[in-house]
């Protein structure tokens, strides 16, 4: 995601698992922050969308948050924990 949408979630955490369509056993107390980086010499394409709304049995999600899509993971850094939100 972006830096953007990551304050956005900052301010308001409770709403994470709805606007990123989380699914019911993916809610947590709190969530890992995670960087990754382009390698030294590298310009990877990337794609930004919106999180789809889901549903789970009777748990609906609107989505709706930034996401950003990474297809060559092999032109980024290993990911690196930044924080939590």
């Amino acid at each position: 995601m972006t830096k953007k949408q990551l304050d956005v979630l900052k301010e308001n955490p409770k709403n994470i698992p709805n606007t990123m369509g989380l699914p019911k056993s993916s809610e947590a107390v709190k969530y890992d922050v995670y960087q990754i980086m382009p390698k030294s010499g590298k310009t990877p394409k990337v794609f930004d969308s919106k999180v789809a709304s889901t549903t789970e049995g009777k748990v609906a999600r609107i989505g709706g948050g930034d996401q950003t899509i990474v297809p060559n993971r092999t032109d980024w850094t290993k990911a690196e924990k930044v924080g939590e939100i």
